[in-house]
């Protein structure tokens, strides 16, 4: 039987887009009947060695990058220009390598693309990674779309990592391939030495208990909200608190942030506000006691749930959409509304008073699920695609 040739395209080379060009790779490199074709960023090589990855041990995996400059027009086209466009590069790499398969990581940017670009002539898959929307007009047209995407001729396998989107959107097209994709994570082998080396670092006071917001650092990760319910708290709970703030940060926030500090003095941070490595991240995640997944105002899912899993460390998270969904069902800790205070503050106390026990057991369910291993199996074996099974 000959290999199945696909070619992967994102031209977005920062925080998910990039790991998740990885995690294909990872996956592809492990498999025999699979050849990759990867069409993006130059990037991509700064991320493969910060996972230390072999790439040139992998003859089955190619690049075709795009020009930074075209990039750069391609990012600066309004949305459905830049759809359309984008799309018919996409094709035209396809046609090129002559792939069996085209898969777009980041499924959202090209649906319209789908409906008004050129007219592929090979089978289309795609992740899509939000299929929830808050407002309701923008929901309609947001489902409309989709089903019409799917109900193209040319359009394979559907990839969701919002489970609890997996029964509406088979009822838009029943007889396609839709399939939940649980957010996967790489994780590296202990190195007791880095680690060790990273604690020293952060000279956390080990009476306190560590709280992690990590990731790009915006308003959507409810630091604010989270600094507003320890100003609730009484004084001898605030000096209890270590919070670390590990990620890029929108300038506008930082200062927000600093105001916010300055009346929270018992408090103390560690301030990371840039880019944190693949390995040193996992032990940033080891090294506290609970992670923060807030996110006020947003539906979606977040890969922060599935670090702390990993870890074995509780999350104080959002009651909303499918994190406050995957909170209750796999047991990830304690569930907030995160645009409530008094809320935030209530749970804090919890914690701080040690008035909550870990379910490890679940915890580690939840990681199985969400392995590597699990994600290859599901992208690349096509006996998993036929049958629709989404977890194996």
């Amino acid at each position: 039987m000959g290999k199945t040739k696909i070619l992967i395209y994102d031209s977005i080379s920062t925080g998910h887009h990039l790991d998740y060009l990885f995690y294909l790779i990872h996956q592809a490199s492990q498999r025999e009947g699979v050849e990759l074709v990867l069409v993006c960023s130059e990037k991509i090589k700064k991320n493969l060695h910060d996972f230390s990855f072999p790439i040139d041990q992998y003859p089955q995996i190619s690049f075709d990058f795009l020009d930074e400059t075209k990039i750069e027009e391609l990012h600066a086209k309004q949305i459905l220009a830049r759809s359309i466009a984008e799309w018919n590069e996409a094709i035209a790499f396809a046609h090129k390598h002559q792939v069996t398969e085209l898969l777009f990581p980041y499924f959202d940017y090209f649906q319209l693309g789908a409906l008004l670009g050129k007219k592929p002539k090979l089978k289309i898959s795609g992740i899509l990674f939000n299929a929830n929307v808050v407002h309701p007009l923008y929901a309609f047209v947001k489902k409309m779309i989709l089903k019409l995407v799917l109900s193209r001729h040319f359009f394979d396998t559907l990839f969701l990592l919002s489970e609890d989107a997996l029964v509406r959107v088979k009822k838009m097209s029943p007889n396609k391939n839709i399939i939940y994709l649980p957010d996967p994570i790489f994780q590296f082998e202990e190195n007791t030495e880095f680690k060790n080396e990273l604690r020293e670092k952060l000279a956390i006071n080990p009476s306190k208990t560590v709280f992690l917001n990590f990731g790009y650092l915006d308003e959507r990760k409810g630091i604010l909200e989270f600094l507003e319910a320890c100003l609730l708290l009484e004084s001898s709970h605030q000096e209890k608190i270590h919070l670390i703030l590990a990620g890029k940060i929108e300038e506008r926030l930082q200062q927000r942030v600093e105001k916010f500090l300055e009346h929270c003095k018992s408090i103390t941070v560690s301030k990371l506000f840039h880019y944190q490595l693949p390995e040193t991240t996992q032990y940033l995640f080891e090294l506290s006691d609970w992670t923060l997944v807030l996110y006020p105002k947003f539906l979606g899912s977040s890969s922060v749930l599935i670090r702390s899993a990993m870890a074995n460390k509780p999350i104080l998270g959002s009651n909303l959409g499918t994190i406050g969904k995957q909170m209750q069902e796999a047991s990830l800790g304690i569930s907030v509304n995160p645009e409530n205070k008094e809320d935030i503050a209530t749970a804090m106390r919890t914690i701080l008073e040690k008035d909550y026990s870990i379910d490890s057991d679940a915890l580690a369910a939840y990681t199985q699920k969400h392995s590597l291993n699990n994600f290859g199996k599901i992208v690349f074996d096509l006996s998993s695609r036929a049958s629709g099974n989404s977890f194996i």
